[in-house]
C-alpha cells in the first residue's frame, strides 16, 4: 500500500548538463480510493481492501481524546532529541509561544499544561550552591591551613656548599 500513495519523482530526463525529475501526485486524499488497493493474495485471487473492512473517511482512533482542565482539547506532548539541553529546548518553545499564538484564531486558548523543566531547573539550582559552598570551603580550609603554618615552621633548604 506504501506505494499507493508515494509521493516521489517517477523518473528524470537530462540534457547532459541539466537534469528534470518527472514528478505526478500519487496522493490518496479520500478514503473510498483506498478501496480498490490490493493488501495481499489468497487462493489465487487478490484481495482488497473493500474486502476486509469498511472504508471511510474519519480519524484514526474515535477512542483517544484530549482534555485540559475538564475541557476537550488538542494536547501537543513535546519531547526533546537525545543529547539536547532539556532547558534550552523548553526555553526555546516558550519564546516562539508568543508568534505562534499570533498565528492562530484569538478563540484558540493556546496553554502549556505541563512543564518538567521546573524540577530540573531547581535541581540545577540546588547543584549551582552547592558547587559554590563547596568552593567556598575549599578556599577557607586551604587559607586557614596556611595561615597557621608560619614560615618559621618550615626547615630552612639549605644546599651543601661545593
Amino acid at each position: 500500500m506504501n506505494t499507493a500513495n508515494a509521493n516521489v519523482p517517477k523518473g528524470h530526463f537530462s540534457d547532459g548538463l541539466r537534469v528534470w525529475e518527472i514528478g505526478s501526485s500519487d496522493q490518496i486524499f479520500k478514503a473510498v480510493d483506498y478501496r480498490p488497493l490490493i493488501v495481499a493474495y489468497r487462493n489465487g485471487s487478490a484481495v482488497r481492501v473493500s474486502d476486509v473492512g469498511e472504508v471511510v473517511d474519519s480519524v484514526e482512533d474515535l477512542r483517544n481524546a484530549g482534555y485540559a482542565n475538564g475541557e476537550r482539547s488538542v494536547v501537543v506532548t513535546v519531547n526533546r532529541q537525545p543529547g539536547a539541553n532539556i532547558i534550552d529546548t523548553v526555553d526555546h518553545i516558550r519564546a516562539t509561544l508568543p508568534q505562534l499564538k499570533a498565528a492562530i484564531p484569538q478563540t484558540i486558548d493556546l496553554t502549556v499544561t505541563q512543564d518538567q523543566t521546573q524540577t530540573i531547573r531547581a535541581s540545577v539550582h540546588d547543584v549551582e550552591i552547592t558547587l559554590a559552598i563547596s568552593i567556598g570551603l575549599v578556599i577557607l580550609v586551604v587559607f586557614v591551613f596556611l595561615r597557621t603554618c608560619a614560615p618559621h615552621s618550615f626547615p630552612a633548604w639549605r644546599f651543601p656548599s661545593p
